[in-house]
């Protein structure tokens, strides 16, 4: 009796456990699927919005704003290179902040000045969880645009760097998650 008894009581332990642990599995899948739902929504919303405006002078300006809403960042910017390729001009800046940065003139950057640029291929992200990360380097961009983390993304136009999009944040710092991650590169893309 006392056999049938602990066997019983192992069997409804481990039956407790797999079942939590199943449980455990299905729910944070279901909350990976939503997550990955909600981005694809985002981005489809802000293809559809662009794509009606791709020759429109103002691209650049309508990116960056949707980048700062889907985002929640408080400022985006976009550097367009030039035609020999060697400068990145400031293209665009919006901004949801009243203390976010107002003016990008007189920040061109040199191509092959810059780390963080040359890092910066089609597809990827580059986060800067700090302003004193190490892509940053010799670069004055953290103090004039009061960046304490940002997400870099490359432009690309027919398979080749076209320019840059910045996504800040003036006071946030830290990893950025994965969601705002995917989104970024969405917005690139």
């Amino acid at each position: 009796i006392l056999a049938t008894f602990g066997s019983g009581a192992l069997t409804t332990i481990l039956g407790a456990h797999l079942i939590e642990r199943y449980r455990r599995e299905v729910f944070t899948r279901a909350r990976y699927e939503g997550e990955v739902a909600e981005i694809a929504t985002r981005l489809i919303r802000l293809t559809e919005a662009l794509t009606t405006h791709l020759a429109a002078p103002d691209l650049l300006p309508r990116v960056c704003r949707a980048a700062v809403e889907a985002l929640d960042a408080d400022w985006s910017a976009a550097w367009v290179l030039d035609d020999e390729g060697r400068i990145y001009q400031p293209g665009a800046l919006v901004e949801a902040r009243s203390d976010a940065p107002g003016d990008t003139t007189g920040l061109a950057i040199r191509a092959d000045r810059l780390a963080v640029v040359r890092e910066l291929t089609p597809g990827t992200v580059l986060a800067l969880a700090s302003p004193s990360d190490p892509h940053l380097n010799g670069c004055r961009l953290p103090s004039r645009l009061a960046i304490s983390s940002a997400l870099l993304t490359a432009i690309v136009r027919r398979g080749q760097p076209a320019g840059v999009l910045v996504h800040g944040w003036l006071e946030r710092t830290g990893p950025f998650p994965v969601r705002q991650r995917r989104l970024a590169a969405g917005i690139a893309h």
